[in-house]
């Protein structure tokens, strides 16, 4: 069951675990969470995650926000 995301939790996984993709992941971008993940595992690839965690800082409230709304939409489909 998909539950709603808190964007303040989204936050502070980005804050602690951005290069790694932690804050992707909770909101449900899994496929860009990977990449994050795998990159972040080299030297090379820091250099690219760590900008992309600082890009996430402007992105991760609009992130959550299409995650809930999508909770919001399958929920409302459960009830018909």
């Amino acid at each position: 069951i998909m539950e709603k995301r808190d964007v303040g939790i989204a936050y502070i996984l980005l804050l602690l675990f951005g290069v790694v993709g932690a804050h992707r992941y909770y909101v449900g971008r899994q496929g860009s969470a990977v990449w994050m993940t795998a990159l972040s595992l080299s030297l090379v690839g820091l250099i690219i995650t760590g900008p992309w965690a600082v890009i996430d800082l402007f992105l991760t409230a609009r992130y959550t926000a299409e995650y809930n709304d999508r909770v919001r939409v399958s929920r409302v489909g459960d009830h018909q």
